[in-house]
């Protein structure tokens, strides 16, 4: 035993000693993470186009409610039975057309006496005319004979006025409504007869927000759904409101449209594009080229195969597109599908929209 550990001292340090003198040079395994970064990610195919100036019209979405462009409740102007109802329900009259007849016939016989009484005071105002000028008679028995004469003229033409007032007669060309009314009815001024509708243009009111206030003027165009209409229909600005609602910010503003053939109603809910300006080379992206945010809108553009992100100002939008107004620039290739999950600096593989 005592032979054996002198025996390994003896052989075992010089060993030890050569191992430790040769460690330095025996070779080492090299380990990927202490020479290389993290495995490049692979590139992802995306949809871009190259974005181009065109012409776009910069409009406001609104709504706002039909009216016809002339429209009144018929009342009789005086107490009184009612003898004629002249009109159909629902159809056309025309401006003038006789709608109601009240009872005149205590009027009439008044007019007749009076017409009678008047013809008499002419033939002595004649009379009396020629006697003067042949000076038969004084100035005094003709001035009084035609004193009558012109009161008697008087009381005809106030009783006419008052026949007339039975009368009820359309005061313009329109579509009649239901008839609240029958013959036989004693009728006050506050009696409703029937409604009046100008329909073949109606009038289009809606609320402007005051920002766009240095936009907004007479004659812009306007689109209008309603109704159901398979495609708008295009119209005018015809007034606007010359004050601001503080109550809401918004500037009151009215439309006139064209109402072919009647196909849409006063009261009708009405979808409004209105058209602010046309600009000749805006910059158009599809919406799906935007990425919202909680601050700020930003998109994807590809430069050398690498996807950049910017930050981008909007607009005016369309159903399918969106004006970028500051944040790209013309010729740019903007990724348009498959920006969700890109990352600013990825590698993309870009392909056509």
């Amino acid at each position: 035993m005592k032979r054996f550990l002198i025996t390994c001292l003896k052989w075992g340090i010089p060993l030890l000693v050569i191992a430790a003198l040769a460690w330095p040079k025996l070779p080492r395994a090299e380990t990927s993470t202490s020479t290389q970064g993290p495995p490049e990610r692979p590139a992802v195919t995306v949809r871009a186009e190259r974005v181009s100036p065109q012409s776009f019209e910069r409009t406001l979405r609104l709504h706002g409610t039909l009216l016809a462009y002339e429209s009144v409740e018929l009342r009789p102007e005086i107490n009184g039975l009612v003898t004629h109802v002249a009109f159909e329900e629902g159809r056309r009259v025309e401006a003038g057309d006789l709608l109601v007849k009240l009872n005149d016939e205590e009027l009439q016989a008044e007019l007749r006496a009076i017409t009678a009484e008047l013809d008499v005071a002419e033939r002595n105002e004649r009379r009396l005319a020629d006697l003067r000028a042949r000076g038969v008679t004084s100035q005094q028995d003709y001035d009084e004979a035609l004193g009558r004469l012109n009161v008697l003229r008087a009381r005809a033409e106030l009783l006419r006025t008052r026949i007339a007032r039975t009368e009820i007669r359309a005061p313009f060309s329109g579509t009649i409504g239901l008839r609240q009314i029958s013959p036989g009815t004693f009728v006050t001024p506050q009696n409703v007869l029937a409604l009046l509708n100008m329909t073949d243009k109606l009038k289009v009111d809606f609320a402007v927000p005051e920002r766009h206030q240095q936009a907004l003027r007479e004659g812009l165009y306007v689109r209008v759904t309603a109704g159901g209409l398979a495609s708008p229909v295009e119209g005018y600005i015809a007034a606007i409101q010359p004050q601001v609602n503080t109550g809401t910010r918004t500037i009151l503003a009215r439309a006139v449209i064209p109402n072919d053939g009647n196909r849409l109603l006063p009261g009708n809910y009405a979808g409004i594009e209105l058209v602010l300006e046309t600009a000749e080379a805006a910059l158009l992206v599809p919406t799906t080229a935007i990425v919202p945010g909680q601050r700020e809108t930003r998109l994807f553009v590809i430069k050398d195969g690498v996807a950049v992100e910017r930050l981008v100002r909007i607009g005016s939008r369309q159903a399918d597109t969106v004006e970028i107004i500051s944040g790209l620039e013309a010729g740019e290739e903007v990724v348009t599908r498959g920006s969700d999950n890109l990352r600013p600096g990825q590698r993309v593989r870009a392909q056509a929209s």
